[in-house]
């Protein structure tokens, strides 16, 4: 049986994952804990519930959570007089108050009847990157991210209407505009809140990180904040104010990168102009990543393809079926 987006639903895509635990925090938990609960489950957001009642009040999103840092401690030298009270002060603010301040978070939520193509118009938003699933009772029943679809795609692929087929089988040069803008890059010498400060100011949620020469060699997205380490403040403070290449672990000696076997650098995940799109929803599921970036010959990044890039495609192509 064929797989037509014309005629699917949401409740399509949570039955995909019928062992769905809802995470959620409360207004006044701190960003200490918010981090914890994001870097243990692996998600890059959570609802907001109150305290009483537990009615969901929003999200707070790890975009959100970037934006606080980066107004907050983004002038080296206030970071040196004021470190250990302003950490403190950022660790311990209570999240109610930072939720959508990145201006990309608001509270989304879609019935489970509605059509499929409703959802991946909103996650087809870069603004926008998990949705809330409801019930006839207004109880979430899933909570959907962008690598949730992508990841039903591609496992419904063998299914997919022919006219979805044959997307997946042109190439990243037909995907990709030529009127697109220059992909976003930073150098491995700056700062770690420099990394944030641009992600921040762009609008995106991932820059590449290219060498001296332009050469892309790895990519910081805003999920990077769950990896700096929030207690003690000492290392929190390291983190933030260390050079993109010593928290990446990027180091030209084989011995080196044998220390620091435990701390690998995923290298960006790149791809060709002949690649097709199958190819790279192939690759985007196996290594978990949210982007891919096409390179020159130098090796320097010429274009990127989101999840959300992926998203809006496939929607283009579903409505363009539509009689």
């Amino acid at each position: 049986m064929s797989f037509v987006l014309a005629n699917a639903t949401v409740k399509q895509i949570i039955q995909e994952d019928p062992a769905f635990v809802l995470q959620w925090a409360y207004e006044d938990d701190t960003v200490e804990k918010v981090l914890t609960i994001l870097k243990e489950h692996k998600i890059s957001s959570l609802p907001v519930v109150e305290r009483k009642g537990d009615t969901p009040v929003g999200t707070i999103d790890i975009l959100d959570l970037v934006t606080f840092a980066v107004t907050k401690f983004a002038i080296v030298s206030t970071l040196a007089q004021e470190s250990y009270d302003a950490m403190q002060q950022f660790n311990k603010q209570q999240i109610g108050a930072l939720m959508n301040i990145s201006g990309r978070d608001q509270w989304h939520q879609v019935s489970y009847k509605k059509p499929l193509s409703d959802l991946l118009s909103m996650l087809s938003n870069p603004h926008i990157h998990r949705v809330a699933v409801v019930n006839e009772m207004s109880d979430i029943v899933g909570f959907v991210s962008q690598s949730k679809i992508i990841q039903f795609f591609h496992k419904q692929q063998d299914k997919l209407e022919p006219s979805l087929k044959k997307l997946l089988q042109d190439t990243i040069e037909h995907w990709l505009p030529k009127d697109r803008h220059p992909v976003v890059t930073i150098n491995m010498k700056h700062f770690m809140i420099d990394a944030f400060k641009l992600i921040w100011e762009n609008e995106v949620s991932g820059v590449g990180v290219v060498d001296d020469n332009g050469k892309l060699v790895a990519n910081i997205s805003a999920s990077d904040l769950k990896k700096l380490h929030i207690s003690p403040i000492g290392p929190l403070i390291h983190d933030l104010y260390q050079p993109i290449k010593e928290f990446l672990h990027i180091r030209g000696s084989v011995e080196d990168r044998v220390k620091l076997a435990n701390f690998p650098n995923p290298a960006p995940l790149v791809v060709q102009p002949n690649d097709t799109m199958t190819k790279v929803l192939d690759d985007i599921v196996k290594n978990k990543v949210h982007r891919v970036f096409l390179v020159d010959d130098q090796g320097r990044a010429s274009g990127v393809i989101s999840l959300c890039d992926i998203i809006a495609r496939f929607l283009e192509r579903g409505e363009s079926q539509v009689v």
